[in-house]
């Protein structure tokens, strides 16, 4: 998780983690936990706080879906410590957090690495950003300047600031269009895979895999001819090849692990171009024409 993320949950959490319990007798009543649990589930995406949870959970367990807990008096006594001291650690933390975080504008682009098993991996990787972004930038009027901001400290979070908004815009489309790919691809290599289990022949299978090929090409050009047109370019043959090439780069880095996303102070129109990683299966291309006809090509 970036540091500036956490910062923004440790932010908007602690408020929310104030307890006023109603003393019935012996006991002490807490009403709204559910909102409580709620707050409490996002936090544990942090390990700083496993330890304070543990303990926490020990009187309001996870999977409780009441509206209310009600504790004795010791237990409850315990509970509210607990959770003082959760409270402290998160100010603790967020004070180190702001401390080492990176600063970002809106038009800054988060990568997530994926882990790499030597040295020469990252390089490379790096070095294939530059390259893509490099190549599909020039399309732009003025070419946009690529500024590395850093790196998240303690993450394999990598910063990248674009010079302006269009630059943005057009890196977003780039990484949709490769998530598209990617996902046609893992269709593609499926369907394959189906076709070679009923033992056809050889030659139906190279002739299925040549076909897959072709309309995995045309449906690259096609991406970067949208993406051209949505970002006021001029049509060159040789930039939309090396936007091709960018776009199906870019789907074999997504394939790998790696993520984009934007920053957190982007505004909601510039976060909205980027895809949800989490449903990568059920992306859909923004062109309907491709749409229509790959979906009648897959069922």
């Amino acid at each position: 998780m970036r540091i500036n993320q956490q910062i923004q949950i440790i932010s908007s959490s602690n408020a929310k983690l104030s307890l006023t319990p109603t003393v019935q007798g012996s006991t002490k009543i807490y009403q709204k936990v559910s909102s409580l649990n709620k707050t409490l589930r996002v936090i544990s995406e942090m390990p700083h706080f496993t330890e304070k949870l543990v303990n926490i959970r020990k009187y309001l367990p996870e999977d409780f879906h009441g509206e209310s807990i009600t504790l004795a008096q010791n237990d409850a006594k315990q509970f509210e410590a607990f959770m003082g001291q959760l409270r402290a650690e998160m100010n603790s933390v967020l004070k180190v957090l702001k401390a080492v975080s990176t600063e970002a504008d809106e038009n800054s682009l988060f990568i997530l690495l994926p882990d790499f098993h030597d040295y020469h991996g990252f390089v490379n990787e790096v070095t294939e950003y530059g390259k893509i972004f490099d190549q599909t930038l020039s399309g732009l009027k003025g070419t946009p300047s690529v500024k590395f901001t850093g790196v998240d400290l303690g993450t394999n979070w990598l910063i990248l600031t674009f010079g302006t908004s269009a630059a943005l815009k057009l890196i977003a489309g780039l990484i949709w269009s490769g998530c598209v790919i990617r996902k046609k691809k893992l269709e593609g290599d499926h369907l394959t895979g189906q076709i070679k289990n009923l033992e056809m022949k050889n030659e139906s299978v190279k002739d299925l895999v040549a076909a897959q090929k072709k309309l995995l090409d045309q449906l690259i050009e096609a991406e970067a001819n949208y993406l051209i047109d949505n970002n006021g370019i001029e049509k060159d043959p040789e930039y939309i090849k090396r936007l091709m090439y960018s776009i199906e780069k870019i789907s074999e880095m997504i394939n790998k692990g790696t993520e984009f996303h934007p920053s957190l102070s982007a505004p909601e129109e510039s976060s909205q171009l980027f895809p949800d990683y989490k449903k990568l299966d059920s992306i859909r291309t923004h062109i309907k024409q491709i749409r229509d006809n790959t979906e009648s090509v897959t069922n």
